[in-house]
Formats: C-alpha cells, sequence, structure tokens
C-alpha cells in the first residue's frame, strides 16, 4: 500500500495560517450564535495613549553670570562668500528645543495634553538681524541716558530679510571661479584674463563689504563690470563659432550656465525677495527681554512660508493675534522669534524623546506662574516691583 507523502510546507510566511477546528460552544443544550455574544468594550481613541511619555528636563539662565546671561553675544559671524551667518556655541551656553514661560522645574505629558499648553514655544533664530546685533553691540556707541533696550530697539528699527531664503545674499565669486575654470578650456586670454579679474575683484569687495551697513549692496558695486564681461563673453563666443572645437564650446556652455545661476539665482533673487524685507515695532515688553512686536513690511511671509500660530491672549494680553504680530526674544544675546509649537512639532519631539529615547531639555524664562497667570497680571507685578525700587532710591536716609 502506498503512503501519501506529507504535505509541503509553504515557502510564503506571510500565508495565512490554516483554520483551526473548534468545539461549537453550546450553552444550555443550544448553540451560541454571534447575535449572542456580548458586545466588545470601545477602542480607545487613537494617538493618546501612544503619544504619551514626553519628559523634558529644565535649564534655565543664571542671571548673576554674565558668561550664562550673554553666552553668544560677538559669537556670530557672516561669511561674506556665501553669506551665511553661523553662531559658535559657547561654553556658557546649553542647547534647548523648547522656550517656556511658565515657571515649572520639567515638561511632562502627552502630545495631546501638551499642545494646548499656551506657555511653550518654539525659538527661530534671527540670523541676519542677530549677527546685525553683535555688530552693533560690539562697534556702536550707546547715548548716555537710553533705556536698557535701546540697541535692542535700533536693531528692530533696521531692514533686513529674516525670511528662510538667502535672498541673493551671497557674492558673485562664487560664480566667477569656476566660470574662469571653464574659460581656460576655451584657449582664448581676451576671456581668461577679465575672468581672474572679476574674481580677485567680486572677492575684495565681497571681504571689504561685509558689514551690516554695506553687505547688501555688493552685488550692485559688481553689476556693470559683470554684465560688461557677460557682453564680451558673448561677443567672442560668435566669433569662435566660425570655427567651432568640441572643447571651446564645452568650455563657453560651462560659462554661461555659471552666468545664468549668477544672474538669476544672485540678482533676480535679490530683486524678487526685496518684499521680505522688514523692520519690527515694539507694543510692548515682558521680562526676560521678550518683545511684543508688530511687523512692518514682508507682507506676503505666511503666503510663502506658511501659518506661524497664534499666541494666546494670556502670554500676550491682547486678542486677536494678527499675522504681523511677531512675539521676540533676546536669548543669551541670540535674537529669535518665538513662534508656538504646531502637530509637526510635536510629533518630532516625541519620536526623539520617547522613540529614540534621547534627552531633551527646555529653557525655563519664568515670566508667568499660578499667582502671575497672564499679561495683565505680570505688568501689574512690574509695576508694584519699580514703584517700590523708586520708593527706595527716593527715601531718605535715616
Amino acid at each position: 500500500m502506498d503512503i501519501p507523502a506529507p504535505p509541503l510546507l509553504s515557502s510564503n510566511v506571510f500565508a495565512a495560517p490554516p483554520p483551526l477546528l473548534a468545539k461549537a460552544p453550546f450553552h444550555d443544550g443550544k448553540l451560541e450564535t454571534a447575535e449572542d455574544e456580548p458586545p466588545l468594550p470601545p477602542m480607545p481613541a487613537p494617538g493618546i495613549f501612544e503619544r504619551a511619555g514626553i519628559a523634558l528636563t529644565r535649564h534655565e539662565v543664571d542671571p548673576n553670570s554674565s558668561n550664562n546671561v550673554a553666552a553668544l553675544m560677538g559669537m556670530s559671524a557672516r561669511n561674506p562668500i556665501t553669506g551665511a551667518v553661523e553662531i559658535k556655541l559657547a561654553p556658557g551656553f546649553k542647547d534647548f528645543v523648547l522656550v517656556d514661560l511658565y515657571t515649572r522645574s520639567s515638561i511632562n505629558g502627552s502630545v495631546d495634553r501638551l499642545a494646548k499648553d499656551p506657555y511653550l514655544f518654539r525659538p527661530v533664530p534671527l540670523m541676519y538681524r542677530t549677527w546685525i546685533y553683535h555688530h552693533e553691540f560690539l562697534y556702536s556707541k550707546v547715548p548716555v541716558g537710553a533705556d536698557e533696550f535701546a540697541i535692542v530697539k535700533r536693531i528692530f528699527n533696521q531692514w533686513c530679510v529674516d525670511a528662510p531664503v538667502h535672498a541673493g545674499r551671497w557674492a558673485s565669486v562664487m560664480c566667477f571661479a569656476p566660470m574662469a575654470m571653464f574659460l581656460a578650456l576655451v584657449d582664448d586670454m581676451t576671456l581668461l584674463l577679465p575672468a581672474l579679474l572679476m574674481v580677485v575683484l567680486g572677492h575684495t569687495l565681497a571681504t571689504n563689504m561685509n558689514t551690516p551697513l554695506l553687505y547688501r549692496y555688493t552685488r550692485f558695486m559688481t553689476v556693470l563690470p559683470r554684465l560688461a564681461f557677460y557682453v564680451w563673453a558673448m561677443l567672442r563666443f560668435v566669433d569662435k563659432l566660425s570655427s567651432p572645437k568640441a572643447l571651446t564650446v564645452f568650455g563657453f556652455f560651462g560659462a554661461f550656465c555659471c552666468a545664468i545661476v549668477d544672474l538669476v539665482n544672485g540678482d533676480l533673487a535679490v530683486l524678487v525677495n526685496i518684499k521680505m524685507s522688514c523692520k519690527y515695532k515694539i507694543l510692548g515688553v515682558l521680562p526676560n527681554r521678550i518683545f511684543i512686536c508688530q511687523r512692518l513690511g514682508a507682507a506676503w511671509l505666511e503666503e510663502k512660508h506658511g501659518y506661524r500660530g497664534d499666541v494666546s491672549e494670556a502670554v500676550v494680553g491682547f486678542s486677536p493675534w494678527q499675522k504681523h504680530h511677531m512675539l521676540l526674544a533676546d536669548i543669551q544675546g541670540c535674537l529669535m522669534e518665538l513662534q508656538p509649537l504646531n502637530d509637526e512639532d510635536w510629533e518630532t519631539i516625541y519620536d526623539q524623546n520617547v522613540v529614540m529615547n534621547e534627552s531633551m531639555s527646555f529653557l525655563g524664562l519664568d515670566i508667568f506662574s499660578d499667582d502671575v497667570a497672564n499679561a495683565t497680571a505680570v505688568q501689574e507685578k512690574v509695576g508694584k516691583t519699580l514703584a517700590m525700587m523708586a520708593e527706595g532710591t527716593t527715601r531718605p536716609r535715616s
């Protein structure tokens, strides 16, 4: 008698297992059906328990230590070629992901609960304005009798592009350097020598005009020499077409590509982003150098770069919060915009802090508390403090 071979195991590990034979459920001699089974308990709302467990540690600035209060002052620098502003982190500076205006020792909870907290903000550095701020702080003179916010008011009153765009603020030498290498393939010294001269001229002007007063005029100072060079290159290209060579055509093609990048991504970008220039008018001041401001200019900022969130009335003392209102802060010498966190920000914090188990900290500025929970109470507290200080200075000695 032939014995049948056993069935082969399926190579598909995701294949559904064969159905299990189960004894039919009976109750009191009757077969139970699906209609007789009790209903299942309701499932919890998605995302409430899965996104809990955020724990941020507190980092605070010691007001009695100048290394902490102004740890970043003078640490910014602008690259004259690329136009990028960088801030070197000082030993007294500790990184943080959030700014908390409320007085508390730690931040714990779920995404759903913390997203409703009106006192938590995402710091967005204003790099170019910070660079101007540091330059003014180090090299300008403050008039005798000026208030403590004199330099900040002067910086806020300057026109500057604070939007996250390069706005053509890089030197044209970035295009002329590779352009000179392409023109070396053309074997035409009447083109190569002017190109090298433009490299030297562009680098010299960019380096010497790398100040808050002159940096924006670097391209304007070189526009006529650059246009004259481009016209001369076109004339030489037309002349070379009489006996074209592959290497010559390739060299001119590379040079013209560099010229297009210089004109479109440089000069045209400057003209297009003029509408992003802005300055700020201070509407109110909170403790610890927090400024409630009105933005003048950059009317299309939100349309191009997205919604920035609404600051609560409890923080600023008025409503509604308009798109031209901004909450700015001077934190350890760096000018920042404080933006309310959106859902994407909290999801990122949850992934890094809970899922990836990364230690994260927040900066506590201690402006609000249980006793001082809104802007009106803060102003009253500040007024009482100033009155007590005035009384102490004017009271005659016994």
